[in-house]
């Protein structure tokens, strides 16, 4: 009669989906460069105020990064081509933001769009390079936890 009622049998596993967690953090994506842009212009754009929005760029960017997947053991666990896709979707986004403060703060916009376009294609560049280089801590964090049984 045991072999019968097995609560196992019952039990559907619950699959664990991590688009909802990275979305808070595309959110975040889109915050950091609305608040870099005003850095930016509470400078009157001077150079002091641009170095400024650049490092915080680079600050948040590998923070949002780092913290989206680090902040949970599941999401850790995530197979890679997951990672990759998440990465690639936080990229475009913060290109997008970008291309988006852009047109939305220039008069001139429709004039230059090509150069605006280009600078936004180039920021994206840049993001991709630095996640790159956070998915390459990303990976010797997971291969350590792997390592000490602690994943």
């Amino acid at each position: 009669m045991k072999d019968l009622l097995n609560e196992d049998e019952f039990v559907t596993p619950v699959n664990y989906n991590p688009w909802k967690s990275f979305a808070v953090f595309y959110c975040f994506a889109i915050a950091q460069a609305g608040i870099a842009q005003l850095i930016t212009y509470a400078g009157n754009s001077s150079y002091q105020s641009r170095l400024m929005s650049g490092f915080f760029n680079i600050i948040a960017g590998i923070t949002i990064c780092l913290v989206m997947f680090l902040h949970k053991k599941q999401n850790l666990a995530l197979p890679w081509p997951v990672k990759i896709k998440a990465v690639l979707l936080l990229t475009i986004i913060n290109a997008a933001s970008l291309l988006a403060l852009a047109a939305l703060s220039y008069n001139d916009f429709m004039d230059s769009f090509a150069f605006y376009f280009g600078r936004c294609v180039m920021a994206a560049l840049i993001y991709l390079c630095m996640y790159g280089i956070c998915c390459l801590v990303v990976y010797i964090v997971q291969k350590s936890k792997e390592k000490n049984g602690r994943l």
